[in-house]
């Protein structure tokens, strides 16, 4: 095939050469910034969940936040027993909620980090049970309060299996609305 050299030519040629650089620039760096299981813990976005964590948790040992807190009595299995609310003395946005339960052989703990304007950031799901079974499940999100990574970590007696970005069970107990949940009713009579 001859091309024939004209200026329509040279103009859909460049098209054709800017449209393949773009798509190849375009998805490298999507790739570039994705999340795997070799880069999780060095990933830009997982570092940040993680100083959000260290710094909530910072403030909570130095009693910079405040605490409200709910008890409740043991009724049903997996209904709520405590839960922790720690808000922003200044702003009252929610910077970690915390709710427990369990059954007469098993416990769990769920606890959500915020940012400072509120937004969930991570939730870091635990529990036991009497069988020597463990299991933690820790989800992070985007500033847009958007999954971006999970890890499932399952111990059964010695065994530990480790999964990323695996399961999407327990994220229907996400507080994506921390005091809503908190000022929600349980089942179970609230020890005052």
């Amino acid at each position: 095939m001859i091309l024939i050299r004209t200026k329509s030519n040279r103009l859909r040629i460049n098209i054709i050469i800017f449209s393949v650089l773009y798509t190849m620039i375009f998805w490298s760096d999507v790739f570039a910034n994705s999340i795997t299981k070799e880069n999780w813990l060095k990933h830009p976005d997982i570092i940040e969940v993680r100083k959000i964590f260290k710094d909530v948790n910072s403030l909570i040992e130095k009693k910079k936040l405040l605490l409200k807190k709910k008890d409740f009595e043991y009724c049903e299995p997996y209904q709520d027993t405590d839960r922790l609310l720690y808000l922003d003395p200044k702003t009252k946005n929610v910077r970690k909620y915390v709710f427990s339960g369990g059954s007469d052989d098993s416990a769990r703990t769920i606890e959500a980090y915020y940012s400072p304007a509120g937004k969930i950031r991570f939730a870091y799901n635990r529990g036991a049970h009497a069988t020597n079974v463990d299991f933690e499940y820790r989800i992070y999100f985007n500033k847009n309060s958007e999954i971006i990574w999970r890890v499932f970590k399952l111990t059964v007696g010695e065994k530990v299996t480790v999964e990323y970005a695996a399961h999407s069970m327990y994220e229907n107990e996400i507080p994506y609305d921390p005091i809503s949940d908190f000022e929600t009713d349980n089942i179970c009579p609230e020890i005052k």
